[in-house]
């Protein structure tokens, strides 16, 4: 009886471990190539005070009218990194700007997360950004330096 308990139990941890790695955050799939469709609007370092480390691209694509980002490594080395890019609503007379939610971290659609040795993403807008501002930014872990970028506008 106790083999059959501890059997039960290391079923248990296997699969619990392999759930846990499934829903870990992947490389974006949508575009291996890493790169977007559009207009490149705007770049902004993704730097820290000791350094920049790569660069944040935004761009439009007026036929879709999303907006995608897209985080470049300059480093050479596999670093952790982030990208992700949002629409907001601007609010009235003072009020704050309301944000799209970031999606599930295993779809990859408006957030990117993971070691990349070369870039994080393409993301792109959950939906159209016509009438709305973004925000997007990344960011990079590099040894003990924290670097990021973060972009706010091109409201359409």
């Amino acid at each position: 009886m106790r083999n059959l308990r501890n059997a039960g139990l290391a079923v248990v941890l296997l699969l619990t471990s392999l759930l846990t790695f499934a829903a870990a955050p992947s490389p974006a799939s949508a575009d291996v190539s890493g790169n977007c469709s559009g207009s490149l609007i705007d770049t902004m370092a993704i730097k820290s005070r000791n350094g920049t480390y790569g660069t944040l691209r935004v761009y439009y694509d007026s036929s879709t009218k999303k907006n995608c980002a897209k985080a470049t490594n300059n480093t050479g080395a596999a670093h952790q990194m982030s990208v992700f890019v949002f629409r907001c609503k601007v609010g009235s007379s003072g009020t704050q700007a309301t944000c799209d939610s970031p999606d599930k971290a295993t779809e990859n659609k408006n957030v990117d997360t993971g070691v990349f040795s070369s870039y994080a993403g393409p993301v792109y807008t959950l939906g159209s950004s016509a009438g709305r501002c973004i925000y997007a930014g990344a960011e990079m872990e590099v040894g003990t330096d924290y670097a990021r970028a973060d972009l706010w506008g091109h409201c359409g």
